[in-house]
């Protein structure tokens, strides 16, 4: 396997150096006090800000997830950006009117304001850095697995490089580096995006091969209206449950730390305005990665996952495939950049169970804190902790289960050309096949005995089980109302009048204003909402 020439070598340090000198500058450039540290002296600008918000959402479970998505099961997965883009919007109705205004740096600070009750905020202090634990870890292992498929060095070491510049940077430089160091990779991120883009459809054979390729293929067949919530992908779990899994997101350091980091309330609601859009349009262009990569090796006639020449040790097992792009005057075109563009399911949907087991209940407790007035520290302690227990034991189940039938992919794309294509491959292929290349190969080609096999239900725990990761936040979210509102009542609910709502927000002036105002005060059974105001003009 070709590794990087030194072009590619330059582009990858310059981007590494670029980032650390970042750092450096920030370093030593006035941060004089804490709070310029952690939030810039709350006073950055709102467009870095938008930009570095929309980088941080992003990762390599997205960037990597969304064209290997495409590929495998086609265009259907681009609906779950919907629901990601009215999730940021109705984060500034549920998240900046809170936060902004208390001045905090942290959404465990919150907690402990909340309940006067440090338990509280060790509690979500524990699950969130559990979540960030194997969050951090998926996010570093894709880059890694990337870097190890183009320049054959270990994957431990790509990790090691990405993961300490990113510490260094970050740890010298507080948020003002990370902010400007967001918005240079984005730069980065957006030019590579492009090349991928621009020169797989000039092989490809234009814009009208990729569609017709993409159509043929059923990769453009998205809406599937089907309410069943054991489906993987329909248009209500993805457009419904993707909105409600991006709350996760709205309610973590990463945005809490940025939205304070303006001046202003409106500034952060502005912040909000332009990232959802921008993460919108990015998550659009990765899904048309995956659109591409397909036209691309249908028109080169060997698909690189029907003819087994994807071979990689790891468990994920990752696909790699290529793109010919130019990278050097001598040889344009023919330099060959490995661009991840394939994965099986596991990767994604098992990454994202178990990232839900403890996301849920963060989300669930972050809700039922800020819109349920009856809530106190006990249950919200023992509501939380129970739903992280259910969200264990259905991820574990889900993973695990050896019963669970799992979504065949779409139909690969031909392998009459491989020979011309890559003959050298070809002549050093094995029989041995990685658990994706099995998985995707019994999937696939045996569709007719899969579809025969699905008209079964699930028995047994596997009814549990078969619930679409799509769906598991929410799921999780509705069991920690529950069960955070049951304990919260059981041990003794606080008096109405006497709750600060500073730390809460009126639900139904939040989200439906249009109601009377005496109506929507008698529904708050008494608690004291129009002490506080709430309302921000944004323009």
């Amino acid at each position: 396997m070709s590794g990087f020439v030194v072009y590619d070598y330059i582009v990858f340090c310059l981007t590494i150096l670029v980032s650390l000198a970042i750092g450096v500058y920030h370093a030593y450039a006035g941060q004089k006090t804490t709070s310029d540290f952690l939030v810039g002296g709350r006073q950055m600008k709102v467009l870095p800000v938008a930009v570095s918000l929309m980088v941080s959402f992003e990762s390599s479970i997205m960037m990597l997830g969304y064209p290997a998505e495409t590929y495998v099961y086609g265009m259907m997965f681009w609906l779950s950006t919907i629901g990601f883009l009215v999730s940021c919007l109705l984060a500034t109705r549920m998240v900046v009117p809170l936060v902004h205004p208390l001045k905090i740096t942290s959404v465990n600070e919150y907690y402990e304001l909340r309940y006067n009750s440090r338990y509280v905020r060790l509690l979500n202090l524990t699950i969130g850095c559990i979540n960030y634990i194997l969050y951090m870890g998926i996010v570093l292992f894709g880059p890694g697995i990337a870097l190890e498929s183009v320049t054959n060095f270990p994957m431990w070491t790509s990790v090691l490089v990405v993961a300490v510049a990113a510490v260094i940077y970050t740890s010298i430089g507080g948020i003002k580096a990370v902010i400007w160091t967001d918005v240079f990779q984005s730069v980065v991120m957006f030019m590579g995006i492009f090349a991928i883009l621009i020169k797989g459809t000039m092989v490809a054979g234009g814009i009208s091969k990729v569609v017709e390729s993409n159509k043929d293929s059923g990769r453009l067949d998205m809406f599937d209206f089907d309410p069943d919530p054991t489906i993987r992908h329909t248009f209500w779990s993805l457009v419904v449950g993707g909105c409600i899994r991006m709350v996760g997101l709205n309610i973590g350091q990463t945005t809490i730390q940025r939205i304070v980091s303006t001046p202003t309330q409106r500034d952060a609601i502005r912040v909000l305005y332009l990232a959802g859009p921008a993460f919108f349009i990015t998550l659009t262009l990765a899904t048309l990665e995956g659109a591409v990569a397909y036209g691309y090796f249908t028109t080169l006639g060997c698909d690189p996952l029907k003819s087994k020449q994807i071979s990689n040790p790891n468990q994920h097992s990752f696909v790699r495939t290529q793109q010919f792009v130019c990278t050097s005057h001598r040889r344009c075109g023919e330099t060959k950049l490995q661009v991840i563009v394939g994965k099986n399911d596991h990767i994604d949907s098992e990454d994202l169970r178990v990232l839900a087991a403890f996301g849920g209940p963060a989300s669930g407790l972050f809700l039922f804190s800020v819109f349920c007035p009856w809530g106190n520290a006990k249950g919200a302690i023992i509501g939380t902790l129970l739903t992280a227990v259910v969200g264990m034991w259905i991820s574990t189940g889900q993973n695990f289960s050896t019963t669970l039938k799992r979504a065949p992919g779409l139909p690969p794309g031909p392998i009459d050309r491989c020979i011309d294509v890559f003959p050298n491959k070809l002549s050093n292929m094995t029989e041995q096949t990685t658990p994706w290349t099995a998985f995707y190969h019994s999937t696939v080609e045996s569709s007719t005995e899969y579809e025969t096999k699905s008209l079964h239900k699930p028995k047994g725990l596997d009814r549990f089980y078969s619930l679409s990761y799509q769906w598991l936040t929410g799921f999780l979210i509705i069991v920690s109302l529950i069960l955070c509102s049951a304990a919260s009542i059981i041990s003794g609910r606080p008096d109405p009048a006497s709750v600060d709502v500073r730390y809460m927000l009126p639900f139904f002036d939040q989200f439906f204003p249009f109601l009377p105002k005496n109506i929507r005060k008698r529904l708050y059974g008494g608690v004291p909402f129009e002490k506080v105001s709430y309302s921000v003009t944004v323009f």
